[in-house]
This record gives C-alpha cells, structure tokens and sequence, in this order.
C-alpha cells in the first residue's frame, strides 16, 4: 500500500470512530448504513483500490448524513451541527482525493 493510501485509511478510521461516537442511536438502520459505508471506504483504502470508487463511498455517505436532518428531530442519527461537520470533513477529504495525480 501506498502512503497515500495509507493516510488515508488512517483518516477514514478515525472518521468512522468520531462518527459513531457522535450516533444518537448506533442501531438506527440509518446509523448503520453510515458506518458500513466507511468501513466500505476504509477497506478501499486499505486495499489500494481506486480513489473515485473511495470517493464515492464518501458521497454515499454525505447523502445520508443530509437526509437525516431532514426528518423529525427524535429520528436524526446524530446532532445537526455534528452531521454537517461532518459532512465538510468528507468534503475536504474528497476533494484532497481529486487532487491527486491517480485520480
């Protein structure tokens, strides 16, 4: 594996522990299509697979985290503030991604 790569599992691990953290209910079938996704993506990673299907995962998973502010506050996976922090973390991550030269 590459460092690239390795960083970046390094960052997708720490990202899936912070956000599962931040889970109101773990168990929310929500919450668990948010953390499969990571370990997805984090797996990818670790594989050295292509860095526009690790993007993805990571699209997949901002998707989610926007659809679940949009229901009634008892139903969220997670605080508003914290989902969209989220959500840019993600977003940086990607576009990090796009700047590198496998991309």
């Amino acid at each position: 594996m590459d460092d690239y790569h390795r960083n970046l599992e390094q960052q997708l691990r720490d990202l899936r522990f912070d956000v599962h953290d931040r889970f109101e209910n773990p168990n929310d079938p929500a919450a668990r299509v948010i953390h499969n996704e990571l370990q997805k993506a984090e797996d990818m990673a670790q594989n050295g697979h292509n860095l526009r299907s690790i993007e993805d995962r990571l699209k997949m998973v901002q998707r989610q985290l926007q659809q679940s502010q949009h229901v009634r506050h008892d139903q969220r996976v997670m605080d508003v503030q914290h989902s969209e922090a989220f959500y840019h973390q993600m977003e940086r991550m990607r576009m990090d991604m796009r700047r590198h030269p496998r991309y």
